[in-house]
């Protein structure tokens, strides 16, 4: 590639990224007006137009793009099977556009400026997020005003884009007893507090910031976590706390030797037995009492996944799904639902199902490999979380995957420290070269700029 174009891509990108951020800002101005559901759609505009102008660039975009050809194939049996719809086609749009602009995102990799911000605006949103909840439960019980028109765009806008103007910032709710919850800014509870739970974690990589965002961060630690509680989510509070252990594995990875990181992560993993043999009674009424009879138990959910793996069972050879889903049928949720990965597969068959654990995969070793603990860490809870709950279905979730590849080295990378009978080892450049930065976004701009010094 010579100069200009170098230099044309670099634009691009920069625009594209541009645009990305303004998306990103504007949420919460969407959300107010009842057009959250629109999040998507916009961003997936955006990215096709990158993708026509500019191409794919990056062979990791076509793992998403091969899940949006999936679903566009599956929708032709689908439609054959259950018929047509404008509510199966508009949620078949928006599940494509879910994928296509992750395939834009991924193509304009690697850029530290577009991990800043995916990386803000999250956290941006997640901190207004838990400011409105804490307003509509200090209103309670009387309805907060947000978001508007809210019995009109139900009625005009399909049922899953809509469904982000219709729910309840803060309610009472029944899970085998009376208990409050909050949709927040987003379609459902769950949602909210998966994203305040990726905020969260996004938050702590900006308390070295100055200014405004570092009291924005703090605001969205403490405001995701008010969410990611009222979201009652076992799944959620469970993905979560599997997160910040693989947080802490990476960065005791970074500080110690290879022998000390496996001889720790082996200590761990005899711990974990031991305790699950010796208590596992007790784990085990926990968790009864836990799955009580109430939507998203196990026998809800186990309904959900009979009926979904029964229709793709009545495929002969499921390379190819359905693409959309069938209506009518008396289940706590839809078909396909609850489970991204059985999903994936009603939806899109066996090929959107391995793309999408492939990216998935893909990711997750990124993130490994470079030490990155904040993109690991925000990887491990969606594949932990896509196991029972759903990724592309409108929450903002999915932009996470983007992150591990953002950076050339996404992260600082361990460094065995030498003998100290080393004259180097003294030196002020080695302790310079070892001291360790949370900062992992910023980390390529500091080595541009060494290198340039």
């Amino acid at each position: 590639m010579n100069a200009n174009a170098l230099s044309a891509d670099r634009v691009s990108s920069s625009d594209f990224t541009h645009l990305v951020r303004l998306t990103l800002y504007t949420y919460p101005l969407l959300w107010a007006l009842g057009l959250g559901g629109l999040f998507w759609p916009l961003l997936g505009l955006i990215g096709i137009l990158d993708l026509y102008r500019h191409g794919a660039r990056r062979k990791v975009v076509w793992l998403p793009l091969g899940i949006f050809f999936a679903l566009c194939l599956s929708s032709v049996i689908g439609v054959a099977a259950f018929g047509w719809s404008l509510d199966r086609i508009a949620g078949l749009f928006g599940n494509g556009l879910v994928w296509v602009a992750l395939s834009a995102l991924l193509a304009n990799t690697p850029s530290p400026e577009l991990r800043k911000a995916l990386s803000k605006g999250i956290v941006l949103i997640v901190a207004i997020q838990g400011l409105v909840t804490a307003m509509a439960a200090v209103l309670y019980p009387q309805p907060f005003p947000l978001p508007l028109m809210q019995d009109t765009w139900g009625a005009i806008l399909p049922s899953g884009i809509g469904a982000f103007a219709t729910g309840s910032v803060y309610y009472l709710d029944w899970l085998g007893g009376e208990a409050f919850r909050s949709t927040g800014m987003m379609a459902n509870a769950t949602w909210a507090g998966a994203v305040s739970a990726a905020g969260i974690l996004l938050s702590v990589s900006l308390l070295k910031d100055k200014g405004a965002w570092r009291l924005l961060a703090v605001v969205a630690i403490l405001g995701g976590s008010l969410n990611l509680y009222l979201s009652l989510s076992r799944v959620g509070w469970a993905a979560f706390l599997a997160s910040l252990v693989v947080a802490a594995l990476i960065l005791i990875r970074r500080h110690v030797s290879q022998v000390a990181y496996y001889f720790s992560l082996t200590q761990i993993i005899i711990f974990t037995i031991a305790t699950t043999i010796f208590l596992g009674s007790a784990i085990y009424s926990f968790l009864e009492d836990l799955n009580m009879e109430r939507a998203g138990s196990g026998a809800s959910r186990g309904a959900i996944y009979a009926h979904t793996l029964d229709l793709v069972g009545d495929l002969w050879l499921p390379l190819l799904g359905y693409g959309v889903k069938p209506e009518g049928i008396d289940l706590v949720a839809n078909i396909a639902t609850h489970s991204a990965y059985i999903g994936m597969i009603f939806r899109g068959g066996l090929i959107g199902f391995i793309f999408l654990v492939a990216l998935i995969i893909l990711a997750l070793s990124v993130a490994i490999r470079h030490n990155d603990w904040l993109s690991a860490s925000l990887v491990a809870f969606v594949a932990i979380w896509a196991a029972l709950e759903d990724l592309d279905v409108g929450h903002l979730l999915t932009l996470v995957l983007v992150l591990p590849f953002t950076t050339q080295s996404g992260g600082t990378t361990r460094t065995s420290p030498p003998d100290k009978q080393s004259p180097a080892h003294s030196s002020p450049k080695y302790a310079q070269a070892t001291l360790p930065s949370l900062q992992d976004h910023d980390t390529p701009d500091r080595s541009a700029r060494s290198q340039a010094k």
